[in-house]
C-alpha cells in the first residue's frame, strides 16, 4: 500500500501536526488570562453539572437574553465519553484527549488511502498533507469532530467488510454525538441496506436512552434530551437563528443563506453586512429547507447499485453524504471539515484513471476547492480580508464544488 519512504513522510506529517497542536493547546490552557480556551476545558463545567444533575441546555428565548452565549451543543452521551478524560485533570486530560483523537485521525487517513490503489506516492502524501490544517485545528480547539469523523470512516470500513450490525451501531453512536450523521440512515435506505438502517436506529436508541440512563437515570436523561432539543433542534426547525449561526465563521447553508439573503450582520467586527437581498428569516428558512431536500435528492439520484462494497464508488457516496452533513448543519466551522480527505481521494482516483473530457473539469474543481479550504485563513490575508472570504462562503462554495464533482462522477459511473 505504501513505500517505506511514503510511510516515513506520512508519519512525520502526523508527528509535526501533533507537536504543533500540543504546543498551541498547552499555551491556551496554561494562560489564565486566555479567553479562547479549548472546547475540552470549557466543557468541563458541564461535566460537573452532569454530576450534580443540573440542566445543561437553555431554550432559545433564554439564550437570546444571555450576555454570554455559552452552551453545550451535544447530547449527554458525549459528556459521559469525556468524563474519564476529565478525571485525569486539565492538562493530562487535554493531552490524553488529543492522543485519543490522533488515533482517530490515523484511522481516517488509513481507510481513505486504502482506496488509493493506483496513486503515485506523491499523491498519497499530498492527500495527507491537505488534512494537516483541519486535523490540527480540531485538536487545537479540543473539539469532538475527529472522533465523530472517525466513527463515520469506521462505519465505512465495517460496510466494506460486510459487518452490517457494527456499521449500523457506529452510525447510531455518531448520530447521537452529533445529529448530522443521521443522513446516513436515509442513504442506507436508498441503497436498500435494510439491516444497516435498522441497526443504526437500534444504535440511536441504545446511545440516546439506554446507556446514558444507566449512569445518570432515566428521568434526568429524558429531561436533558428535551432540553437539548429545545436548544439545538427547535431553532433550526423554526428558522430562528442566533448571531453565532449567521456570523462569518459559519460555512453551512444556514450561515450563507442568512448572510446573503437577509438583513443580518455578517461580520460582527465592524458590523458588516453583505446581503444581496433582504428576505424575512422565515423565507430564508424555507430556502434552506429546499436546498437540504435538493442535496439529498442529488445523493439519491447519484447512488450506485454496484454490489461490490469495496468499489471506490462507495467512497464517493460517503464523501457526498459527509459534504451534505457540513452543508445542512446549523453551524459548520473550519475544524468541522475533518473528512475532506474522502472526496479528495475519490476525485484524485479518477484523475489518475479516467481519460475523457471531465478529467479537466474535475481537476480544476479540486484545485480551486483545495485552495479556498487551505488558503482562506488569516495567516495569508489577515483577519479582515479572511473574515470577508469566509462571510461570502469560501469553505461553503469549496464544499459545493467537491459535492458537485463527486455527484457528477458517481452519476456517470452509474450510467456505465
Amino acid at each position: 500500500m505504501f513505500s517505506d519512504k511514503t510511510r516515513v513522510i506520512i508519519a512525520l506529517i502526523f508527528t509535526s501536526m501533533f507537536v504543533f497542536s500540543v504546543i498551541k493547546v498547552m499555551k491556551k490552557i496554561t494562560d489564565t488570562e486566555k479567553q479562547n480556551r479549548t472546547a475540552f476545558v470549557r466543557w468541563s463545567r458541564f461535566c460537573k453539572k452532569l454530576d450534580n444533575k443540573e440542566m445543561l441546555y437553555y431554550p432559545f428565548d433564554v439564550r437570546q437574553k444571555m450576555e454570554k452565549k455559552d452552551e453545550y451543543p451535544n447530547l449527554p452521551m458525549m459528556l459521559l465519553i469525556l468524563k474519564p478524560f476529565y478525571a485525569l485533570g486539565k492538562i493530562p486530560g487535554s493531552l490524553s484527549w488529543m492522543i485519543f483523537k490522533l488515533l482517530w485521525a490515523i484511522l481516517i487517513v488509513y481507510v481513505a488511502l486504502s482506496y488509493a490503489h493506483h496513486f503515485p506516492n506523491w499523491a498519497k502524501i499530498l492527500a495527507v498533507a491537505l488534512t494537516f490544517r483541519i486535523f490540527a485545528s480540531d485538536m487545537t480547539h479540543g473539539n469532538v469532530n475527529l472522533f465523530i469523523g472517525g466513527l463515520v470512516v469506521l462505519s465505512l470500513w465495517f460496510f466494506q467488510n460486510h459487518k452490517d450490525a457494527l456499521c449500523g451501531l457506529t452510525i447510531g453512536l455518531a448520530s447521537v454525538l452529533k445529529v448530522t450523521p443521521l443522513l446516513f440512515i436515509p442513504y442506507f435506505i436508498v441503497k436498500k441496506q435494510w439491516r444497516i438502517a435498522i441497526f443504526s436506529i437500534v444504535g440511536i436508541l441504545l446511545f440516546l436512552f439506554v446507556l446514558p440512563a444507566m449512569f445518570i437515570g432515566w428521568d434526568y436523561n429524558n429531561d436533558l434530551i428535551v432540553g437539548w432539543g429545545e436548544q439545538m433542534l427547535y431553532p433550526f426547525i423554526s428558522g430562528e437563528v442566533l448571531q453565532m449561526q449567521v456570523n462569518h465563521n459559519n460555512q453551512s447553508l444556514t450561515g450563507i443563506f442568512h448572510r446573503l439573503f437577509s438583513d443580518c450582520v455578517a461580520i460582527t467586527r465592524g458590523a458588516h453586512k453583505i446581503n444581496i437581498i433582504s428576505l424575512a428569516p422565515s423565507q430564508v428558512a424555507l430556502l434552506i429547507k429546499i436546498a437540504c431536500i435538493a442535496l439529498f435528492v442529488a445523493i439519491w439520484v447519484c447512488a450506485q447499485t454496484n454490489e461490490d462494497r469495496s468499489h471506490i464508488g462507495y467512497l464517493g457516496e460517503f464523501a457526498m453524504v459527509f459534504l451534505a452533513m457540513l452543508l445542512m448543519s446549523e453551524r459548520t466551522w473550519k475544524h468541522h471539515q475533518i473528512l475532506l480527505i474522502l472526496p479528495h481521494i475519490f476525485l484524485l482516483s479518477h484523475l489518475f484513471s479516467i481519460k475523457n473530457a471531465t478529467k479537466t473539469t474535475v481537476f480544476y474543481l479540486l484545485i480551486v476547492s483545495c485552495f479556498f479550504h487551505t488558503f482562506s485563513g488569516s495567516f495569508l490575508w489577515g483577519k479582515h480580508y479572511s473574515a470577508f472570504l469566509q462571510a461570502y462562503g469560501a469553505h461553503f462554495w469549496s464544499n459545493i464544488m467537491l459535492f458537485s464533482a463527486c455527484a457528477h462522477i458517481t452519476r456517470s459511473n452509474r450510467k456505465q
